[in-house]
């Protein structure tokens, strides 16, 4: 993955926007991410930062602004638009390639 570090895989969900934990408000036409408490959201210290979503040939770029209780090692949550963008909702579960954007 061109532009990051270090390329995860796992499953991505999708979950309806709202106050992230980050502090900001956001909608369902937001491509944004919630991420794993201890691995990757990092107590806040990777809010707003980017991260690349591939998926069978398709990609995204996402901002961290939530929190994910209930995601597994590996695991995102992406907002409506943002799993739209990779796949049906109806699908509710993919398995993604992902990573942060450093520049």
């Amino acid at each position: 993955m061109t532009g990051t570090v270090q390329a995860y895989w796992g499953r991505a969900t999708w979950y309806y926007d709202g106050v992230g934990a980050c502090g900001g408000w956001n909608t369902n036409t937001d491509y944004v991410v919630a991420l794993a408490p201890s691995e990757y959201y990092n107590n806040g210290g990777h809010c707003d930062k980017m991260i690349r979503v591939n998926y069978q040939g398709r990609s995204i770029t996402v901002k961290v602004v939530d929190l994910c209780p209930s995601c597994g090692s590996g695991a995102i949550d992406l907002s409506l638009a943002a799993f739209q963008a990779l796949a049906p909702l109806e699908m509710g579960v993919i398995n993604v390639e992902w990573g942060f954007i450093w520049s």
